[in-house]
């Protein structure tokens, strides 16, 4: 096998891997850019509706649950974020 078949067989071989490569990276860039897009338009319309609240009743809701938890995660100490405490059940990861 001669230099330049085995570079042709090289690049052959190497091709697909770097073509799927660049798919996977502008497919996961789409994604990474329609959630930042879904955040930012979530931002928005809970902003106009934490006006319009505002502006019929006076101030944003606030639960006591939140504001514990708020509370507790501000002191970093962890409270509230018990399974038991969280109705989804979920866990901390941090």
């Amino acid at each position: 096998m001669t230099t330049q078949e085995w570079m042709t067989a090289a690049i052959w071989a190497i091709t697909p891997t770097l073509l799927v490569g660049v798919i996977f990276v502008f497919v996961f860039r789409a994604v990474l850019r329609a959630d930042r897009s879904e955040r930012h338009a979530r931002a928005e319309a809970e902003a106009v509706e934490r006006a319009r609240f505002e502006r019929e009743y006076g101030s944003a809701p606030h639960s006591a649950d939140a504001s514990a938890r708020a509370d507790a995660s501000a002191r970093g100490d962890g409270a509230g974020d018990a399974p038991a405490d969280r109705p989804d059940g979920a866990h901390r990861l941090v």
